[in-house]
């Protein structure tokens, strides 16, 4: 049997086996409400490809801006856009965005390494249990500095999530294993190109591994039996499967019944 596979961005999922059941395991996603394409995701899509290029380390020196055009168009006709106007104001959009961050990093020539991927079985007490998948968006190494530094890209809205950012950290380690200490940057891109930069450490993750690997131990094993039900607490915010968890009430028309009616 497969081993189910667990992401970085799918941690949120653990808390209940029916959203991750159906959501990372199925990978049936419920349709959007509306057949519009989603802007702001095709753009980071987007985006992110086209930084793969400009930082790329085989095209030193960095960063590389010499056919950003090219690679911007490239990255965008690869998207799903209902129309060539609008693909085009992204294409121009997304070169000023990827330009300005690119000019303004001071660490492009620390790059050792861009679009990282690491897939590793996670195994508890000698039984294989789950993978461990992720990629890293850009990977440096600053002069005089031991700590390997994670860079992540972020265009939507800001948030931390340390859980995310310890299962990043802890494939960093694996695909860097010559490394003592680790730092995940999440970047998190405005229209113009401008940045808002958080950071968190290694040693800010301390005491989380045991209670993750429990709650992944917990998820894995009760997938492995066939029990995937859904267990209603704080995941339900937000979640894409809400609706369908919560059972239909049927409402009398009787103008005798009161719903806190007491005994």
């Amino acid at each position: 049997m497969d081993l189910p596979r667990l992401t970085p961005s799918s941690v949120t999922d653990l808390d209940c086996p029916k959203r991750f059941h159906t959501l990372r395991v199925l990978h049936q996603w419920p349709p959007r409400p509306h057949t519009t394409v989603n802007i702001g995701t095709e753009f980071g899509i987007a985006l992110h490809a086209v930084l793969r290029h400009v930082f790329d380390p085989r095209h030193a020196p960095l960063p590389k801006l010499d056919h950003l055009d090219a690679w911007t168009r490239s990255a965008f006709f690869a998207r799903n856009y209902p129309d060539t106007e609008l693909r085009e104001k992204e294409i121009a959009r997304c070169i000023e965005v990827a330009r300005t961050y690119a000019l303004n990093d001071d660490d492009a020539p620390f790059t050792i390494d861009v679009e990282r991927q690491g897939e590793f079985p996670i195994a508890v007490n000698g039984t294989p249990l789950f993978l461990l998948s992720a990629k890293l968006d850009r990977v440096l190494v600053r002069p005089n500095e031991k700590v390997l530094t994670i860079r992540d890209y972020k265009t939507s809205r800001r948030y931390r999530n340390l859980e995310e950012a310890f299962f990043m950290l802890w494939a960093a380690k694996l695909l860097y294993p010559n490394y003592k200490s680790f730092a995940l940057e999440l970047d998190w891109i405005d229209e113009q190109g401008d940045v808002k930069r958080e950071v968190i450490h290694g040693k800010d993750l301390r005491g989380m591994h045991k209670p993750l690997i429990e709650k992944a131990v917990r998820l894995f094993t009760l997938l492995a039996e066939g029990e995937h039900h859904a267990e209603p607490g704080e995941a339900c915010f937000g979640c894409l499967l809400r609706k369908e968890c919560q059972p239909q009430i049927e409402v009398p028309l009787d103008t005798e019944h009161d719903i806190f009616e007491e005994d």
